[in-house]
């Protein structure tokens, strides 16, 4: 059985994300333990490609957003301090080598990767309830999944005691183009960077399909995928011919 969440209506709800059907996907036993649906269990300690992934995401919102800091890695070392501080799990064992790392990828990414690049800017939209432009960084949504067009999952969620069945989640960014299309834009820190799985990424394909939900008077135009490798930012190599 699921764990089946209680909306504010009365209604019950299966709450579906994109970690879940990534877990599901890649080990049955692993889901069971850690997702939300089942046992939603964690290790003792922080993992360290989590914890680095979320305070560079913190940063970039930061920094795309309301600007609280005056720079990305002033807000990705204001992350690690309060996690440091308040978090009810022990950081990682190489957080203090993930710290200067952090550090260091946020200086260039602002001074050196942005300075010579334009990008889009990001969207701001009118919050109908208080009036205050929101910048759309880190936008959580929740969409109904109808289950009048999916019988099998219908008849699954009824089995579960559910009544619906919702997909939610988080966009790392929204920007604008000059022609008034909108951008899904989704950061990812890793290792080495890929470039085989656009077409087919999870995550992607249903965070397009949740930005036409959420902005239905927009043209979505696409996604942005930016990769921060988790390496020091070195100068290019000089080739004998004079290039880089």
């Amino acid at each position: 059985m699921l764990n089946v969440a209680q909306l504010a209506d009365g209604r019950k709800a299966i709450v579906i994300r994109t970690s879940d059907r990534l877990s599901f996907k890649k080990c049955r036993r692993s889901w069971a333990w850690s997702s939300h649906l089942k046992r939603n269990l964690g290790p003792g300690n922080l993992a360290g490609p989590l914890w680095f992934g979320s305070a560079v995401h913190y940063a970039l919102e930061d920094y795309h957003g309301y600007k609280h800091f005056e720079t990305a890695a002033d807000a990705f070392r204001a992350y690690c301090i309060a996690t440091s501080k308040q978090h009810l799990r022990d950081l990682p064992n190489d957080a203090t080598e993930l710290f200067q790392l952090g550090t260091d990828m946020m200086d260039y990414y602002e001074s050196g990767w942005l300075a010579t690049r334009k990008i889009d800017e990001t969207y701001w939209e009118l919050d109908p309830h208080t009036g205050e432009m929101i910048p759309q960084v880190e936008v959580n949504f929740e969409i109904e999944v109808p289950l009048a067009d999916y019988p099998l999952l219908q008849a699954y969620a009824e089995s579960q005691g559910a009544d619906c069945c919702l997909y939610r989640g988080t966009i790392d960014r929204v920007a604008i183009d000059e022609f008034g299309r909108l951008w899904v834009v989704e950061y990812k820190t890793a290792k080495t960077a890929a470039h085989h799985h656009y077409q087919t990424d999870p995550q992607v394909t249903s965070y397009m399909w949740a930005a036409r939900h959420m902005y239905p008077d927009r043209e979505i135009a696409g996604v942005v995928y930016m990769q921060f490798v988790k390496n020091q930012p070195q100068q290019p190599r000089i080739l004998s011919s004079g290039v880089f």
